[in-house]
């Protein structure tokens, strides 16, 4: 029966997807279908996974994550809080207009006003065209982070006539959006005119095939030639298979998170009874397989300097904080997931929060509902995710300032004055030794409010053909598909 439903399957994904696929066609499987290619209207890896091939930044990372030139070929410090940035010349875009300081004052304007970007652009203050190569932006204090933002999905650089026309798939990188059949697949096509070279493939179709054994069986016949997010379980069988398995922890958190402003999650006493009655241990062992290690702090490039202990199973403490909390036994609370290891970690938080007297009724959601749940604050506990760049007022200042609630990152609904003040004062700090000060007692506090409970940073996986190469897969970036390769002749 299995075998007969994989190759239903197996079937759909040739037959479903309708591509104008050729021979050189780079065929990559993902789990989750991205929710929109505009980068103004919503936030998620699946959607920034794609738009990472299509828009780009004034700056980039490299693989070791230091900042390089992209859009901008320099930058310069006027003062603390002016950079002037000099751009790139004849950079095209996929509508053939031509880079201007326009575009860059257009774009990072229209991210000002976006209420996804808003929280983390808050330290913007205006940017100028000063020559149509030629940018100045000015901030309204010292900013640590603001190069790092540069270089971040949340700064794409637009061409601003498309985008005025209502065509807001215009960028300049090495792929144009070709087509999109929802909930089967996207074609990106190779712009031949990419300032940065033609990329190694003429075209990629963006499959998304939810179930992780699917997506490996698909690349092992050759369906595919990357398949993301395979569950950790499949690597030995990849290797024998002649697949290659990649795997890197990655700059994200998995976390299970609180809607405080709600009864009974606004109980301090019933969020540190569920902390101790967690074992995280366990969810990581058996939901992921292994593929994670447990967070300590919400920053997983700080967590090897943390100063907060990881969180150990008590059900002793579990059970008194519970009694303290003046909760019911037997309280019913609900827990939201998505299906797959999301579901899989949500039934073991049930089995342990039933061993002191609570009942999770788990609540499984598709991502798009998961992701509007989330904006709009109608969760109620939950579990979450968050990546973002290699800077910490980025996850910090994001999740957790009262500013940032109704946007798209305080979806607790927390609100904590000491907490704000810290935030502020690291975000401005340019000693790292005082700035990190400030970082320790925010974890700290998130140690006390428990508004969040670290599970782990996981693994990201990927498997490819031995016929793929130059696949990059980093913490500091998602895959950039220009460099792959693809060797049709031993296929």
């Amino acid at each position: 029966m299995i075998k007969y439903v994989l190759t239903v399957l197996l079937l759909c994904i040739t037959a479903c997807a309708r591509p104008e696929v050729v021979e050189s066609t780079l065929n990559i499987a993902v789990p989750i279908e991205m929710l929109e290619l505009n980068p103004y209207l919503v936030l998620d890896i699946p959607s920034v996974r794609i738009r990472n091939q299509v828009y780009e930044s004034l700056l980039t990372m490299d693989s070791n994550g230091n900042l390089q030139p992209s859009l901008a070929i320099k930058w310069e410090y006027l003062n603390p809080t002016t950079i002037e940035f000099t751009l790139r010349s004849n950079v095209s875009f996929h509508n053939g207009e031509t880079l201007h300081a326009d575009d860059v004052v257009f774009s990072l304007n229209q991210s000002l006003s976006t209420p996804t970007h808003q929280t983390a652009l808050r330290l913007m203050k205006s940017i100028k065209a000063i020559d149509p190569l030629t940018v100045r932006l000015e901030l309204k204090t010292p900013y640590a982070a603001i190069l790092l933002l540069l270089s971040d999905t949340l700064t794409y650089i637009l061409n601003q006539k498309a985008a005025e026309e209502g065509n807001y798939y215009v960028g300049t990188g090495a792929f144009q959006f070709k087509e999109w059949n929802k909930g089967q697949n996207i074609i990106l096509e190779r712009f031949d005119n990419y300032w940065g070279g033609k990329a190694n493939v003429p075209m990629i179709n963006i499959r998304t095939v939810p179930e992780s054994l699917v997506r490996m069986v698909a690349t092992e016949t050759a369906e595919v030639d990357i398949a993301y997010d395979i569950d950790y379980i499949e690597k030995q069988r990849a290797l024998e298979k002649g697949l290659v398995f990649a795997e890197t922890l990655t700059p994200r958190i998995e976390y299970l998170g609180f809607n405080v402003s709600k009864y009974p999650y606004n109980n301090p006493k019933l969020r540190e009874a569920i902390a101790y009655a967690l074992d995280i241990p366990g969810i990581i062992n058996s939901a992921v397989l292994g593929a994670g290690k447990q967070a300590t702090i919400l920053y997983p490039q700080g967590a090897k300097n943390a100063l907060t202990p990881p969180i150990v199973q008590d059900i002793k403490k579990a059970q008194k904080s519970f009694d303290e909390s003046g909760l019911p036994k037997g309280i019913e609370i609900k827990l939201l997931a998505l299906d797959g290891v999301k579901r899989n970690i949500a039934e073991i938080i049930q089995a342990n929060l039933k061993e002191i007297g609570i009942e999770v009724t788990i609540e499984v959601v598709e991502w798009s509902k998961f992701v509007q749940m989330l904006y709009a604050h109608t969760t109620d506990m939950y579990l979450g995710s968050w990546s973002a760049s290699a800077d910490p007022d980025l996850f910090y200042y994001l999740l957790l300032h009262s500013n940032a609630v109704g946007g798209n990152g305080n979806n607790f609904a927390y609100k904590n004055p000491q907490m704000d003040n810290l935030l502020e004062l690291a975000q401005v700090e340019s000693d790292p030794i005082k700035r990190q000060g400030f970082y320790d007692e925010v974890d700290k506090i998130i140690d006390k409010d428990k508004m969040l409970i670290p599970l782990y940073y996981p693994l990201d996986t990927l498997v490819h053909r031995n016929t793929i190469s130059k696949v990059r897969f980093d913490e500091f970036r998602l895959q950039l598909w220009k460099e792959v390769e693809k060797d049709t002749a031993q296929n």
